[in-house]
């Protein structure tokens, strides 16, 4: 009975309900702030059962594959002659079929005297190179090229079964792109790679970008294997097949990855007869476009779709339409849904039917590869402004076009992808000084009463902005340590000294994004100096395990 009068009384004072009852406006303060909160947690709650099945989950496999896909890996790269060629001589060590492998360098708005192409060209990569200052960013960098190869490409850009991107500081474990394989055989779209650390113990930054990368799999990424949902794509160490860019690359926001993934998260499949300019107009000479029958063999009308414009003359066909109307499938080459019986237009162009449905994304813990953290406190803060920036814009703009897209046609991924993009940090700054600075108002004019204390309202701010943070994420970080200890490469102290650091990385995030709502913020690429061999750190790791079991 005391606790439920307890539980009582403290609901009763946390959402401000006994101040209301006695007049004081604090109470409506506390409760429209404690509401937002506990929807916020309601909403978030899922996340918890992430943390648990990325902390006691084993990672997802896939069947293996037999390597008969054809693969082109894409480097982007921007005065990057020091590690250039360290990336292209470990994409050659890879243990998956080298004739089914190509490698495609764009040098971007290199400087003169950078030696990238030249490098590139040595050894056996096809080049592009780009000069174009206006747009100098990866995404537009990447939307050129993407527009170079449908022309010259001999099957365009569908010449190659997917496109894997790495940084040019990134190396690869010898057994990467078969894994991937595998999943992309399995019938994924996207899939993800394990992104461990090159330089780790260089200094405390780069032990910090360690931890946050290693987080990942933790935090989210396994659990949505686990659970077949969509992953988010970051930035590097990625592959996408390549029926999802047959019509170019539109990503072009500061962080295109994320972009790419509120996207395709946001693709709703539907069923559409598309004719190009000149065959539209052919078809209908006054510009005004009438249905057309879509039948089958035995002459029976399906449906009637009303023709729109595009780049290309086809017939989409959404997966589950197909099923809907007991239509056959069968598998075509590339592995994927295709019409196992004809349906016919009355059109005397030729259209290709194509059956979709809505795109996948998944990691693959398998495939492990290298990356560089930056080793500069000022390189780490650009790198962190342009990710703050760049993922406020991504929620705000596609962000909402994926929000439309669920309430349309709700599905968990879609859910689960808003908030991962949601800008957390900018929230709970703004949240907490708005309700700070109502408070004191009130305090300071004595509409409170003493019913409220305005320091200890301040005093609890500054608590909450630093210390419960900093032991909230020194907590995750004893997570991360437990789960990923196999493959961190830290000796004890290193791992117990940053550990205790590693609290900062997402406290300075609050005023990073701050701080970015009130600069423009370019892509600037990051400086790299570390050559590495990718076996060579494998078996550094397994080193490590063996010594850690001592």
């Amino acid at each position: 009975m005391d606790f439920w009068n307890w539980l009582r009384n403290w609901f009763l004072s946390s959402f401000g309900i006994t101040l209301m009852q006695e007049g004081n406006p604090q109470g409506y303060v506390n409760c429209v702030f404690m509401t937002i909160t506990t929807v916020f947690g309601i909403l978030l709650a899922y996340r918890t059962v992430y943390l648990i099945v990325g902390l006691f989950g084993h990672s997802r496999r896939f069947p293996e594959a037999p390597q008969d896909k054809r693969y082109c890996f894409v480097f982007c790269a921007r005065n990057e002659e020091k590690v250039i060629g360290n990336l292209i001589d470990s994409t050659r060590e890879l243990s998956y079929d080298q004739t089914k492998i190509d490698i495609i360098v764009l040098a971007d708005n290199c400087s003169p005297t950078d030696k990238t192409a030249e490098i590139a060209r040595q050894k056996g990569c096809l080049v592009y190179e780009r000069h174009d200052t206006t747009k100098c960013r990866k995404g537009y960098a990447m939307q050129w090229l993407f527009s170079q190869l449908d022309h010259d490409l001999p099957q365009g850009i569908e010449t190659y079964y997917a496109y894997l991107f790495m940084d040019s500081d990134n190396v690869m474990a010898k057994d990467f792109l078969n894994r991937l394989n595998d999943a992309f055989q399995a019938g994924y779209d996207v899939a993800t790679g394990y992104r461990n650390i090159k330089n780790p113990s260089e200094n405390w930054l780069t032990a910090l970008g360690a931890f946050n990368m290693y987080r990942a799999p933790l935090a989210s990424a396994r659990a949505r294997a686990t659970f077949h949902c969509n992953h988010q794509i970051n930035g590097t160490g990625w592959g996408i097949r390549s029926s999802w860019l047959r019509k170019g690359w539109h990503c072009t926001m500061l962080t295109e990855d994320n972009e790419m993934t509120i996207r395709m998260a946001a693709e709703d499949p539907k069923l559409s007869l598309i004719l190009t300019k000149q065959d539209f107009a052919a078809l209908f000479p006054n510009g005004k476009a009438k249905k057309i029958s879509l039948k089958r063999q035995d002459g029976s009308i399906l449906t009637w779709i009303k023709p729109v414009v595009g780049d290309r003359n086809e017939l989409l066909l959404p997966v589950k339409w197909v099923k809907r109307h007991s239509l056959a499938l069968t598998k075509n080459a590339w592995g994927d849904d295709a019409l196992g019986e004809a349906v016919s237009l009355p059109l005397s162009i030729k259209v290709d039917a194509r059956v979709i449905h809505y795109p996948s994304i998944t990691y693959v813990e398998a495939a492990q590869f290298f990356d560089e953290q930056p080793a500069t406190f000022r390189t780490v803060i650009r790198q962190r402004l342009r990710w703050a920036k760049g993922g406020m814009a991504v929620w705000l703009f596609p962000g909402q076009r994926l929000l439309l897209s669920f309430l349309r046609h709700p599905g968990w991924s879609k859910y689960d992808l808003f908030w991962e993009m949601f800008p957390y940090g900018l929230f709970t700054f703004i949240m907490g000084f708005v309700q700070l600075l109502i408070t004191t108002i009130l305090w300071a004019t004595g509409a409170s009463g003493t019913a409220v204390d305005g320091w200890e309202n301040i005093w609890s701010y500054l608590l909450n902005l630093t210390v419960i943070q900093y032991v909230g994420n020194f907590f995750v970080g004893i997570l991360i340590v437990i789960k990923e200890w196999k493959r961190m490469n830290f000796t004890v102290g290193q791992t117990v000294r940053y550990l205790f650091l590693w609290p900062f990385f997402d406290m300075i995030g609050a005023p990073i994004s701050i701080l970015c709502l009130f600069m423009r913020i370019t892509w600037k690429p990051i400086p790299h100096h570390v050559v590495a061999n990718g076996d060579a750190l494998v078996k550094t790791q397994h080193q490590n395990q063996t010594s850690h079991l001592k």
